[in-house]
């Protein structure tokens, strides 16, 4: 199954690119899909990861939901889902 993951700011220059397409098991789910990512660009997973889990200083969503609403990087993916990776937003004016 095909999955597009968009990254952003430092996972986008740790990878490279905005997009990537990548294909996946049937019963993959976001945690595998950034730990196989990750694998060809270790720098993500040092940024995405710790301990095994997701930074709390990261967001992943899949499909515009967050994954720590739902089950955190178990969140089963189909295919053509969007996995998007973020770090907090910052900056703005008051």
């Amino acid at each position: 199954m095909a999955i597009t993951c968009d990254f952003y700011g430092p996972l986008r220059e740790a990878v490279g690119r905005k997009t990537i397409t990548h294909d996946v098991s049937t019963d993959a789910t976001v945690g595998d899909v950034l730990e196989s990512i990750a694998v060809d660009h270790p720098e993500l997973g040092e940024l995405l990861f710790s301990d095994g889990d997701l930074r709390e200083t990261m967001n992943v969503s899949v499909n515009s939901r967050h994954v720590r609403l739902q089950d955190g990087l178990e969140t089963p993916v189909e295919d053509g889902d969007t996995v998007r990776a973020y770090p907090p937003a910052e900056g703005g004016s008051t």
